[in-house]
């Protein structure tokens, strides 16, 4: 990113950081069920974490802090899940062949 561009995203990150305080807007952790609809904000705010961005608010520093846990628990339950129908399939199969 250019210096210019770098600014400001900076000067823009502590705008929306001072309505955040203003407004009362903290980023929510997602957990395995959370039917919320995703924000094009927390969207934003995820490219930005994967693209090794430095957070420029409270709101980006705790979502920050907060995504690898995430995504780890995303993925610890996806592959619960996988286990759970294999073994399923594995009984059927079973019950199939007797």
């Amino acid at each position: 990113m250019s210096r210019a561009g770098d600014m400001a995203s900076r000067a823009a990150g502590a705008i929306q950081g001072r309505l955040d305080a203003i407004n009362g807007t903290a980023y929510e952790p997602r957990t395995i069920g959370d039917n919320r609809e995703v924000t094009g904000r927390e969207k934003t705010t995820y490219q930005r974490w994967r693209a090794d961005a430095v957070p420029r608010n409270a709101y980006e520093r705790d979502a920050f802090r907060s995504f690898p846990g995430e995504v780890t628990d995303m993925l610890d339950h996806a592959r619960r899940l996988d286990a759970e129908a294999r073994a399923q399939r594995a009984a059927e199969d079973r019950e199939a062949g007797a």
